[in-house]
């Protein structure tokens, strides 16, 4: 089979985004999820009759109704909405159990193979969901625990998975409310996890009334802003790659120079760190006083003559 290797110089599109929206019930997170674009409701927790909008609706009673989604089942859609992630890996798990009892306990609750195999089977199954070029937006409940006295507020989800949904997530933010008005912070905090690959600030939540875009809208400025980042990234890389090439020809000191002159903006810190090096190894020094490149000044050796006493 061919592979496909991306050069380094190459822009590396992101198409789709995975997005973990957590928070306390009641505080809006199926409804403003459910602002995104064209999207599709998984509904593990039956919670669909109590979001303050509506969109297409799958309500999910076991694994089996969507182990087996193909690319075209979700065709008309761009967005997955998972409510919640929580509730999706007890059902998983269940799964997961009825198929190897090795991998459960009498309680109910996994083994520790068990919870091995349920991030394994989540991340493949995540993987694949995301392979259809779709967003996902994953809805958890916040939980709260105590750390040397301080509150911390984590996605309530079953054993470790919780740092299998912070691995694949672009953009975690935790929602609450603060002021009066429902914010969600992308940052992590000493109280919260985040993440944030987008720099986004804490954002004050619009009324849904006025708001019915807003999820839709934020996904689109974080590919905006990740694409643009790999485009700026590409362009430095095609930069250097030019500037390496002047480099091996160039050995004089006024070429030198106007290398410096060339590059003295840029923000290309590579390229000024190549022509330093190159400098140093052609025998200049850089003159901060004239601020170029100078010729080092070797001081001659003065032969100092001995006294007939000094000579044994």
């Amino acid at each position: 089979m061919a592979i496909t290797i991306i050069k380094k110089n190459e822009v590396i599109k992101t198409e789709n985004i995975i997005v973990t929206l957590y928070g306390q019930p009641g505080i809006g997170k199926t409804s403003y999820a459910l602002t995104s674009k064209n999207p599709i409701l998984f509904d593990f927790d039956k919670g669909m009759q109590r979001a303050l909008l509506r969109a297409d609706c799958l309500p999910i009673d076991n694994w089996q109704q969507i182990d087996n989604l193909t690319e075209n089942d979700l065709l008309a859609y761009d967005t997955i909405v998972i409510d919640t992630v929580g509730r999706l890996l007890e059902v998983l798990a269940l799964y997961l159990i009825k198929g190897n009892a090795k991998l459960g306990r009498g309680t109910g609750e996994l083994t520790l193979q068990g919870y091995g195999a349920l991030n394994a089977a989540f991340k493949a199954w995540m993987g694949k969901i995301k392979s259809y070029k779709k967003n996902i937006i994953l809805i958890g409940h916040a939980k709260e625990s105590t750390k040397n006295d301080n509150t911390i507020v984590r996605i309530d989800a079953v054993g470790s998975s919780k740092d299998e949904i912070f691995k694949i997530s672009d953009l975690m933010g935790y929602m609450e409310f603060k002021d009066g008005n429902r914010v969600i912070n992308f940052d992590p905090t000493e109280y919260s996890l985040g993440k944030n690959c987008a720099g986004i600030k804490p954002i004050i939540v619009p009324h849904i009334s006025v708001g019915n875009e807003f999820m839709g809208d934020e996904v689109t400025k974080t590919l905006g802003y990740m694409n643009a980042l790999s485009a700026e990234q590409t362009e430095l890389l095609n930069q250097l790659s030019v500037f390496k090439e002047q480099l091996n020809n160039t050995s004089k000191l006024d070429d030198v120079n106007s290398l410096v002159f060339d590059i003295k903006n840029t923000n290309n810190h590579e390229m000024k760190k190549l022509l330093h090096n190159h400098a140093i190894n052609l025998g200049f020094i850089f003159d901060k006083d004239k601020n170029c490149y100078v010729a080092k000044v070797i001081e001659p050796v003065v032969d100092i003559p001995l006294v007939s006493d000094e000579i044994f």
